[in-house]
């Protein structure tokens, strides 16, 4: 009979508005997840910038304290040349020289046993001598970062959760300090995408089955 139809038919048609309602639901959560997650990222690239700035700032600073350490040893080692006395400049006598053994070769003196006009002896304690060792320090010890280093010491930073909750904390107060994790995110995402997949799914299956139950419209007119 019709009535028994339009029971069904009204049955189905409030099953699918349900469901209509259940999904535009789990779309809002979606979509307020995943703004969620932007503001996450956003947040966590403002602060890698700043701990890389931090960075830079610091090796800047660095170079020129080198730089002025650099400049002190040059003018105090330029002092001294000055001050030191023309008695220390002057030629040793031939006697000197005649007198060491010829066993002596140049090659088997020491640094320290080089006379100090020497060539050997202006480079070791003339006034180039600050430049020469600041040189091989800063050979030795000033390795500059490379950009993939520089990422992966903020990676490691990244990674200890403690230290970079107290840096968060100290560097924007007020602010919410514990975000949910991007794998919760990803992860509510997926299952509200999958709930919305097979809400879909569902609501294809109802309709066909509506389409199946009601007869042709001759028979209705009949």
């Amino acid at each position: 009979p019709e009535s028994q139809i339009a029971v069904k038919i009204q049955r189905y048609e409030d099953v699918i508005d349900s469901l209509k309602r259940l999904l535009e639901a789990e779309r809002r959560r979606t979509k307020q997840a995943r703004a969620a997650h932007t503001l996450e990222l956003q947040q966590r690239t403002g602060l890698q910038a700043l701990l890389r700035q931090c960075v830079e700032d610091i090796r800047e600073r660095r170079k020129a304290l080198e730089a002025e350490a650099q400049r002190e040893r040059s003018a105090s080692d330029r002092d001294q040349a000055r001050n030191r006395p023309i008695s220390a400049l002057r030629p040793v006598p031939a006697a000197s020289a005649v007198a060491r053994p010829l066993s002596a070769a140049p090659s088997a003196l020491t640094p320290t046993n080089r006379r100090p006009n020497s060539a050997a002896g202006m480079a070791a304690h003339g006034p180039f001598a600050g430049v020469a060792g600041t040189a091989a320090a800063s050979a030795a010890n000033d390795v500059p970062l490379t950009p993939s280093e520089r990422q992966d010491l903020i990676s490691t930073l990244l990674s200890h959760e403690d230290v970079m909750r107290a840096v968060f904390d100290r560097a924007f107060p007020g602010v919410t300090p514990h975000p949910p994790s991007d794998p919760y995110l990803d992860r509510m995402a997926a299952w509200q995408e999958q709930r919305d997949a097979q809400v879909a799914a569902n609501a294809k299956v109802l309709a066909a089955a509506k389409n199946a139950v009601l007869p042709p419209a001759t028979a209705i007119k009949e």
